[in-house]
This record gives structure tokens, sequence and C-alpha cells, in this order.
């Protein structure tokens, strides 16, 4: 591929992802300005308990559906495994909510966010088909439609009824309009009417998804734990507060997914050629980086952050200043922690991150009990910070492993030829 035409693609991605966080965020912001604080609490609420349900019923069939070999792709295979998946997932967070004891406004909100999710990945395994074609520019369309649809149509509903659920339920209109639009573009495509295996496909797909369900259902757990516990020990106004915060250090979330998407191919072709210190060198420099994105944002909160709350959403918010700063340093954590899961998929260690996410999980939850009581809102981010901090170390000792498997590979005499061929010697198992 040309470089113009890769810096088009990107341009195009970039363009797109950006469009939509930023359609996101202002639905926080328009219910802020047009409600108070209680109503972006139970938006955020309602966020955290749907989103590691669709993110765990997505198993990541996108990213497969992208990177298939022509002669293993059926997308109507992938389009009624997603179709089943995200159905189970909207029933299973109906009867989670009702079993949780949700009910009234708070019940209503949550189911309505959980139609807009399951919405959103319907459209997104469509997305994988044209990203499959290397059309993101339309990729990025749809993403701009669903994004203005979905934050007009939210803020429209608040400014006529004042109620979250039903703005949550509007903003559902930003993905069905979106589906509508791939699925006419999709519709012409040649391959898109190839016949499928049926369910025994569906099943393999799912089979082989799961691993990595588990592990992006486990992480969204993970950095959805603290504002469960901000809204059980300080209330949902408390959550509203926290979350507005926390949803500027997204900013640096997106530049810390644009650097990586940038520089995984040069992570992986580091380790699969064997050149430890270069895998090293990078992996850590990135590392580096992503603290001290988080850094900045930390002084930048605490030089500005009372001025950006009241800006951005309104003066009520100011409040949540010092706590912007706590939580932008546990970002930098997170962003840390992000550059070396990269590493560690780009080495092959999938399986064993179910572990080490799953330990953070339990890390951050325990850091968050015993934090929060006594801390409130800093002692969330404390908790927030400290899971980070243990999915840093696991990730570490997890690519020191890799590293000392390479190497160890590297020393290892090259086998003789047989009459079943030749085995590398560099061949790792991805465990």
């Amino acid at each position: 591929m040309r470089s113009s035409s890769l810096y088009r693609l990107v341009g195009w991605t970039l363009a797109g992802n950006v469009a939509f966080g930023f359609s996101q965020w202002g639905i926080t912001i328009a219910v802020a300005k047009l409600g108070h604080e209680g109503m972006v609490g139970e938006l955020a609420l309602a966020w955290a308990v749907t989103t590691p349900v669709f993110v765990f019923s997505t198993l990541q069939l996108r990213q497969l559906l992208v990177s298939a070999s022509d002669d293993e792709v059926s997308f109507r295979d992938y389009l009624t495994a997603r179709r089943l998946l995200t159905t189970g997932a909207l029933v299973a967070t109906i009867l989670i909510v009702l079993a949780l004891g949700y009910r009234g406004e708070r019940l209503a909100v949550m189911v309505a966010v959980g139609v807009a999710k399951a919405l959103d990945s319907l459209v997104d395994i469509h997305l994988g088909w044209l990203q499959r074609q290397e059309r993101m520019d339309r990729v990025a369309k749809a993403l701009f439609v669903n994004g203005a649809m979905a934050l007009g149509a939210a803020a429209a509903a608040m400014s006529v009824w004042r109620h979250a659920s039903i703005a949550a339920l509007a903003s559902g209109l930003g993905p069905l309009a979106a589906l509508v639009v791939v699925s006419r573009w999709n519709a012409g495509e040649p391959r898109w009417s190839a016949k499928g295996s049926g369910l025994r496909g569906v099943i393999a797909l799912a089979t082989l998804g799961l691993p990595l369900g588990v592990v992006m259902g486990l992480v969204a757990v993970q950095t959805n734990l603290p504002r469960l516990f901000v809204d059980r020990h300080l209330g949902i106004s408390a959550l509203g507060i926290f979350a507005a915060a926390s949803q500027l250090t997204n900013v640096g979330a997106n530049l810390v997914s644009s650097i990586a998407t940038a520089t995984v191919r040069r992570i992986a072709r580091a380790f699969s050629s064997g050149e430890v210190a270069d895998f090293r060198r990078i992996t850590w420099r990135l590392f580096g980086l992503g603290l001290g994105i988080g850094l900045a944002g930390a002084a930048l909160s605490f030089l500005a952050g009372r001025q950006i709350l009241s800006i951005v959403y309104t003066p009520d918010y100011a409040q949540g200043a010092s706590v912007l700063v706590s939580l932008s340093i546990a970002a930098g954590l997170s962003y840390g922690a992000s550059f070396l899961g990269y590493s560690m998929t780009m080495a092959r260690r999938l399986r064993i991150q179910v572990i080490l996410f799953l330990f953070a999980a339990a890390v951050t939850w325990g850091g968050c009990a015993l934090a929060v009581p006594v801390l409130g809102l800093h002692g969330a981010a404390l908790g927030a910070g400290i899971g980070s901090v243990a999915q840093i170390l696991g990730s570490a000792a997890v690519l020191r492993s890799a590293e000392r498997s390479l190497t160890r590979a590297q020393s290892l005499p090259p086998e003789e030829p047989t009459s079943g061929g030749q085995r590398s010697s560099a061949s790792i198992d991805p465990s």
C-alpha cells in the first residue's frame, strides 16, 4: 500500500473516532447543562453496569473479521453471531439490573442505555466488513452519522423532557441511523451475500473469540468498578461529579490509542524477528510516554481544573477540580498499563491476560472497598490507580517471561530437517 493511501486511511480513522468520541462526551455535557449532577450520575451508573456485558458479548468479532483470510470469511456467520450475542447481552443486562434491585428512573436509564449499546454493537460488525474492504472513509462517515444523530437527539430530548432515560433512549437514534446506512452500503458488496456455514460456523466464531471477550470484559469491569463504589457509598450526585471529571481523561486515552495503533506493527515485528532489546526499548518508552501524558494532565488539572470543569459543564462541577488531579494521575498509570497490554498481545501472550486482568479487577475492587468509604471520590481514584499498578506489575512479569522465552529459543541450535519439515527455533508458545 502506498504511503499516501496509508495516511488517508489513518486520517479517516482518526477523524471518525475523534468525532464519535466527542459525541459521546457531548451527551454527558448536554445532560449536565440541561439537567443536574444526579442525572449525569444515573447515566454514568448505567454505563458502568452495561458496558462490561456488551464488551464481553462482542467477543472482538470485528477484529477477527478484519484479520481473517478470504477463504475463512462468511459475513453471514459473523452477523448472525453478533445478532445472537447482542440479543443475549440485552436480555442479560435487563436481568442483572432487576437482580440488583434497580427500579423507576434508574431502571429506565439502564434499559435505554442497553438498547443504544445493542444498536451500536450491530453497527460495529458492519463497520468491520467495511474496514476489511479498507473503506475507512465509509467507516468514518458512519461514525459521523452515529455521533451527530445520537448527540442531537439526546440534547433535544433533554431540552424538552429533562429526563436522563429519555435522553439515553433518544441517543439510540444515532446507531439506528448508522445501521441503516451501513446496511445499504454493504448490501452492494459482491461477497456480502456469500453463503454461511450455519450454526457450526457461528459456534466456531464464538469459541475463537471467547478468550478475547473475557479479557476485554475484565478490562471493562476494572475500569467501571470505582463508579459502582462511588454510587454505593457517596450517592448518585457524587457519581455525577466523578464521572464528569473522569471523562476529561478520555482525551489522553484517545491519544494513547492513536499512538498504539501507529506502533503495534513495530512492536510485533521486533518480537517476531527476535530483537529482544528493540522490543523492550519500544515497550518501555511507550510506557514512560503514557505516564508522562498522565502527569501532564494532572499538571493542567492542578492549574486550571476548576475553570475547565466550569466551562465544559457548569460551575457546580468545579467542586470536582481536586479529584480531577487524582483521576489524571490514575489515568497516567492506566495509559502506561495499556501500552504494556499492547506489547503482551504483540508477543502473543493472550491466555495469561485472562488471569492478569482478573487479578487487576480484584485489586481494584479491594482498593475501592477500603478507600472510598474513607477518602470519598479521591478513594475511588486511588482504587483505580492501585488496580493499574497491579496490572503494570503483572504485565511486566509476563513481558519479562516472554523475553526470556525468546532469548532461550534463539540460543537453541536449529533442529535438523525431517520428513515433516523443519520447526523454527524461534517459535514461541503463546501462553
